[in-house]
């Protein structure tokens, strides 16, 4: 490999480790702006709703964990509500509802109900 290959090599691999640096800072870093609802807090609002509380402890009775995806959609954050089902040695999701939490009302909607 010449001299003028592994240049470009190198400042492609640069290149690469710049942009997932940034993603990662746009994604995950970036405070959001004042006032805005926070993934986490977004978590907490939907776990706290009644159905939810029935839902985990309903899981926990039977010896499962209720598990939570969250989403940034932009306006809002998007709550999954699931739990992962074993059968066979194979295993799957079996989603109890999706939430919409608006970020700056803090609002949250069931997206079925």
């Amino acid at each position: 490999m010449s001299a003028y290959q592994k240049a470009i090599v190198v400042c492609g691999s640069l290149f690469a480790i710049a942009a997932v640096a940034t993603l990662i800072y746009y994604i995950y870093l970036l405070p959001a702006p004042a006032g805005d609802i926070m993934k986490q807090e977004a978590l907490k609002k939907v776990q706290a709703m009644p159905e939810v509380q029935e839902f985990i402890a309903e899981l926990a009775a039977n010896k499962k964990i209720a598990s939570f995806n969250v989403e940034n959609r932009g306006d809002f954050w998007s709550v999954q509500a699931y739990e992962i089902v074993v059968q066979n040695g194979e295993s799957h999701t079996a989603t109890f509802n999706w939430y919409r939490v608006d970020k700056k009302a803090g609002v949250v909607l069931e997206e079925f109900e």
